[in-house]
């Protein structure tokens, strides 16, 4: 006979329940236990019926308390886990109350039962990868627990697995697991036949290595040939794609990642997950995508190996479609995936740049929309490094990023991200699209570009200083003098000075970068900028010249800034009143770096003509008598023809 039911749709039955679990009789709560877990299966609102009703919290009161039962406690974890497998809003109300912690206790109970029914509903807990990774940590006897329950049978196996696979996310989780003794009770299931024992064993070895040197290097030898028998075809995909993806971690954080066994191993790897990427299970097909980006990534052996395998780019260019009875979860997937293997794929070759961009309608748009929203972080991240290795291409810049204005939401996602992920790489971008071949270098500064990079310049993270300076000076090259007058006035002459002395190099570089590239072109511009800023400019600069310390990536970069200066009127007399630089600069021709004798070279040759590219006596007579015309004479034997024909060039501005 159906149950009564009351308006609020619980029966009469659920309450009756309720209640008994509060009656002083254990015998009556664990009645009433028992009944709840048989009422819950496959019923979900009932679950939230329960739930609102209050039962979470009282069945973790009468848990903890004395005198309840063994026999209630397993009955109500088992309930707890049931619980958990309902909606979302039933998970929320479990993760946000004692459970987890209580469940976490329970396993480490001496009673065998509990502890079985406490593992399984934390497993369910953490399949949901909502629960905090590092929560297992706060007790060493639980993972110590967790790597003894590995070995004990395949079920407790199974539910540890998934357990410690999804609390590895850091260098500290993998030292903490693999001290606790994870490793060999992990590997003794690799012949294990059941795909729900091994993949959850194999993903806890992928989690184990990634990144890890240690790990991956005393592992590979022990474990290579029982995972390279799980990417046989025989194999379900499930487990193929999982050894496979575990081999690939492994290899990758391999110190010595580059002789001729891996490469075939990886060769392998590549045909498995070019395979994957056709199936028609998105999980499949989605992870296939990420592993193979992550597999190629750094390897344009294998970049160009993959984009002629089994029509890949065409495949991938389906994930981008999407029909009526697709959910918004399974699209964001598909093109998460595809984004970041096309980004990957398209890291350095320019033909499989175009090939992706042709094979796949509308790319740029799917790009702008991902990027332009901030609800999936891992969607918009892996769109913008899509755009990183487009936006290398010279032809994808000039033509269809002008079109759709992608720097728009890349400015956007700077001005408004938490994410220092998407900042990273949304500023790399960024930089890409102020290069000098950009014909919406000026559109991008209306944005707010300026704003942005002087933001950046601002953190204290040097590699976001590095883009905040490496953008500003890709934003100078080649910029009209408006443009030239509107950084300075932006940024501030005295703060670009101050960047040529940081401690970054790669900041100090790029900062005499920006210089140079504000102090070039037209003479009458460079003695604009030199007029107002010149002893400031000269101030700082001169120091750099006569540190013998200084790197030689340094010197180069001063001497190319100084031969710009020298490019304009006033500015040379400035130059040509500083005899001390002067002797310095002439020092270097004898340099034994070719690099650093040519820029020398190029530097005399404007500080000894004049505008119109004649003879300017008075400073070649100036530079004779520093001994500049003798240094370049015994430059006339170089074999280096390059400067051998720069030499002779200087020369003759001082007959």
């Amino acid at each position: 006979m159906k149950p009564m039911e009351q308006d609020s749709g619980v029966t009469i039955f659920d309450e009756y329940f309720m209640k008994d679990l509060s009656s002083d009789e254990p015998n009556e709560r664990y009645l009433a236990i028992k009944n709840i877990k048989n009422s819950l299966i496959g019923m979900k609102t009932r679950k939230s019926q329960y739930i609102n009703a209050g039962l979470i919290e009282r069945l973790l009161e009468l848990m903890v308390e004395e005198n309840t039962m063994v026999e209630f406690a397993v009955e109500a974890a088992v309930v707890l886990g049931s619980l958990a497998k309902g909606d979302t809003d039933n998970l929320r109300h479990i993760l946000n109350s004692q459970t987890i912690p209580l469940l976490c206790k329970g396993v480490c109970h001496e009673d065998e039962r509990l502890v079985i029914a406490c593992l399984r509903s934390l497993r369910i807990c953490f399949m949901s990868n909502q629960v905090p990774p590092d929560l297992i940590y706060e007790d060493q006897n639980l993972v110590s627990t967790l790597v003894q329950l590995l070995t004990k049978n395949s079920q407790t196996a199974e539910c540890a697995a998934n357990i410690l696979r999804r609390s590895c996310k850091s260098a500290k989780d993998q030292s903490m697991l693999y001290d606790a003794g994870v490793i060999p009770s992990l590997v003794i299931w690799l012949e294990h036949k059941q795909p729900a024992v091994l993949i959850p064993t194999l993903g806890c070895l992928t989690e184990l290595t990634h990144n890890n040197e240690v790990v991956a290097d005393g592992l590979f030898n022990d474990i290579r040939t029982q995972l390279l028998k799980l990417i046989v075809h025989s194999k379900s995909d499930e487990v193929q794609l999982q050894a496979a993806t575990c081999l690939t971690r492994i290899i990758r954080a391999l110190p010595n990642g580059d002789n001729f066994a891996l490469k075939q191993i990886e060769r392998k790897l590549l045909t498995v997950f070019v395979r994957m990427c056709h199936k028609k299970v998105t999980n499949i097909k989605t992870n296939a995508a990420l592993s193979l980006a992550y597999l190629i990534e750094d390897d344009n052996e294998l970049q160009e190996m993959a984009a002629l395998s089994n029509h890949l780019i065409k495949n991938i260019a389906y994930y981008f479609l999407v029909t009526d009875s697709m959910e918004k979860e399974t699209i964001e997937k598909l093109r998460q995936s595809g984004f970041q293997l096309y980004a990957a794929l398209s890291a350095n070759d320019e033909k499989i740049r175009k090939e992706i961009v042709v094979s796949t309608p509308n790319l740029i748009l799917y790009i702008h929309e991902a990027v332009n929203q901030e609800g999936n972080i891992l969607l918009q991240a892996s769109a913008l490094q899509c755009l990183l290795s487009l936006s290398r291409s010279v032809q994808q810049l000039r033509t269809t990023f002008k079109d759709v204005k992608l720097w728009e939401p890349v400015i956007s996602a700077l001005k408004s991200s938490t994410s220092d992920d998407i900042i990273s790489v949304a500023s790399s971008v960024l930089c890409n699209l102020l290069l000098d071949f950009s014909p919406c270098k000026e559109d991008l500064v209306d944005y707010g570009a300026l704003d942005v990079l002087i933001a950046l310049m601002k953190r204290t993270e040097a590699p976001f200083r590095v883009n905040g300076v490496w953008g500003l000076m890709n934003l100078a090259y080649d910029a009209n003098d408006s443009l030239k007058n509107r950084i300075i006035d932006s940024v501030g002459m005295p703060t670009i000075l101050n960047l040529v002395n940081d401690q970054q190099i790669d900041i100090a570089v790029k900062a005499l970068g920006i210089l140079r590239n504000l102090l070039t072109e037209k003479a009458q511009d460079i003695d604009n900028v030199m007029r107002n800023h010149g002893v400031l400019i000269i101030g700082a600069i001169k120091p750099l010249v006569l540190n013998n310390d200084l790197q030689e990536q340094m010197k180069e970069q001063v001497l190319c800034l100084l031969s710009n200066i020298a490019n304009g009127s006033y500015a040379k007399t400035l130059l040509m009143a500083e005899e001390t630089l002067l002797t310095k600069i002439i020092y270097y021709i004898s340099s034994e770096n070719e690099q650093l004798q040519t820029a020398t070279v190029f530097c005399i040759t404007n500080l000894a003509r004049n505008q119109d590219n004649d003879i300017d006596r008075n400073h070649s007579t100036k530079l004779r008598d520093l001994g500049a015309e003798k240094q370049l004479n015994m430059l006339l034997n170089t074999s280096n023809a390059n400067l051998l024909e720069r030499v002779k060039n200087a020369l003759s501005k001082f007959n």
